[in-house]
């Protein structure tokens, strides 16, 4: 009985684990690869109105 128990608990304890470290890091990721895609969108923006602005001059 504990012998079968065992190993279904430590699946649990193991799945666990794994959630609790890769789902942090998975946000992580998440908020930095947004936090780079806002700020390359911020950047392209500066440099189309860096080219545009001697257009809007004439």
């Amino acid at each position: 009985m504990t012998s079968k128990q065992f190993p279904i608990n430590k699946n649990l304890f193991t799945s666990l684990i794994k959630t609790t470290i890769f789902s942090p890091i998975f946000i992580v990721i998440v908020f930095v690869s947004l936090f780079i895609f806002t700020s390359e969108m911020a950047l392209a923006e500066e440099a189309i109105n860096e080219v545009s602005s001697p257009f809007k001059n004439w």
